[in-house]
């Protein structure tokens, strides 16, 4: 699924988790009678409460129910409240959390909105996040300036996931507002990042920019007014080919940096590479008619993707059999002498035993705030590890994704009709691509 998709559809991970819930009491969030204990309000206590199932129940029970909703949004207020000082910085938030934001960004009252964009400074970055992503969904154009200044954090200079996710929610709101910001932050975007905003943009009609032809055409031609964005982190430097670039320069620009690996477009300038070097990659294969191991053809591609990276890439390699490993720990920049050393140690790599496939995908998760894609190489079905059943490998990783926004490409030696389901299927899911070679 392309990112263009995405946005068009507005169908994130965030949504899957959006049940909703009940009950009435109104306090003084939105000027109501402030004499009123929230906190024991049957709703918040089903909301805040430690079953995961009664919160998600709660929040269900409301979710097509506009008048109850708008009756009870001080208690959903309240219980959101609850949820961010509950959530312990690093660890997942759980499911009726996003949920409860959804419920809350669907009711029709600037006091949902003013809740939710009060929230986007929360301390808690998956918070902020998820409630970027609730307005965006909502198209709450009143939040746009709110989200704007969401670059001044200092996530948006460590952490791709939350640059991925708040030009998301400008971009659903589908608004000349928010596309003229985003063609100003373009100027310091690079990488995958670049490739998405650039596919989206060249979407863009004079219809989203309610018919005005000349704001259009100065979008368009890159000659937006307005003051200059400080984003947290960024200095822009002169040398930077996208400067003073217009939006169709930068994307033809762009398009000659590409380079392939298995056929899949490399977009991203922050990577990873997961290698599959279990006791099955001994079997031998031919490919493009010379004969190896699949290790060996699988090292050999690795090598040459390797050796054509530009230099101010980074980079990180990922091994895994029955264990997991790191070649260095974090992306390194693509110096020769890295390169060097990288290829050095791809040479070394010998066969393990079973395939681990979940542990590798965990490990990537977590491999590197700024990292950007994945691209995953097997030749077989999971066979150990903590979760080895393909549908459920899939299910954790999309969860464990959804606020990452890893695009993860797959790639499946000799695999047979099964792995090529479940790896087709997780790429599919992650925005990736999936490639069988011959």
């Amino acid at each position: 699924m392309s990112f263009q998709s995405v946005i068009r559809s507005a169908v994130v991970a965030a949504s899957l988790c959006a049940v909703c819930g009940t009950s009435h009491a109104k306090a003084e969030g939105n000027g109501n009678a402030a004499s009123v204990d929230l906190s024991q309000s049957r709703l918040v206590r089903s909301l805040v409460g430690r079953s995961e199932s009664v919160r998600l129940k709660a929040i269900a029970s409301l979710k097509f129910k506009n008048e109850a909703k708008r009756d009870a949004l001080d208690e959903l207020v309240h219980a959101l409240r609850e949820h961010s000082n509950q959530v312990v910085a690093g660890r997942p938030i759980a499911g009726s959390t996003p949920a409860l934001i959804q419920l809350i960004a669907s009711v029709d009252d600037p006091a949902a909105t003013r809740a939710l964009v009060d929230l986007l400074d929360s301390d808690q970055m998956q918070i902020s996040m998820f409630c970027a992503n609730a307005l965006g969904r909502q198209k709450c154009i009143e939040a746009i300036e709110s989200l704007k200044q969401q670059v001044g954090r200092s996530e948006w200079k460590t952490h791709y996931g939350f640059r991925f996710n708040l030009v998301r929610a400008l971009t659903l709101m589908d608004h000349p507002d928010a596309y003229e910001f985003l063609a100003q932050i373009r100027r310091n975007v690079d990488g995958q990042l670049l490739h998405e905003m650039n596919t989206v943009f060249q979407g863009i009609t004079v219809d989203d920019f309610l018919g005005d032809e000349e704001r259009f055409a100065a979008w368009k031609n890159g000659s937006t007014t307005g003051p200059s964005v400080k984003l947290a982190g960024y200095s822009e430097s002169p040398d930077s080919i996208f400067k003073d670039a217009t939006y169709s320069e930068s994307a033809n620009r762009i398009q000659l940096r590409r380079q392939k690996y298995y056929g899949i477009d490399i977009e991203a300038k922050r990577l990873v590479f997961v290698i599959d070097h279990s006791g099955s990659m001994k079997k031998g294969s031919s490919h493009n008619g010379r004969w190896g191991s699949r290790l060996w053809h699988a090292k050999d591609a690795l090598i040459k993707a390797i050796e054509a990276l530009p230099e101010d890439d980074e980079f990180g390699i990922i091994f895994y059999a029955e264990t997991v490993r790191q070649w260095k720990k974090g992306l390194v920049v693509a110096t020769p002498d890295n390169k060097q050393d990288a290829k050095a140690f791809v040479y070394r790599l010998g066969f393990g035993g079973s395939t681990n496939t979940h542990g590798a995908l965990c490990e990537s998760m977590n491999f590197d705030d700024d990292l950007e894609a994945v691209f995953l190489l097997t030749d077989g079905i999971p066979s150990s590890g903590a979760i080895v059943h393909p549908d459920h490998i899939v299910n954790d990783i999309v969860r464990q994704n959804q606020l990452r926004h890893l695009k993860i490409n797959t790639i499946g030696i000799a695999v047979n009709s099964k792995t090529k389901s479940f790896l087709a299927t997780l790429a599919k899911r992650c925005s990736g691509e999936f490639t069988q070679p011959e």
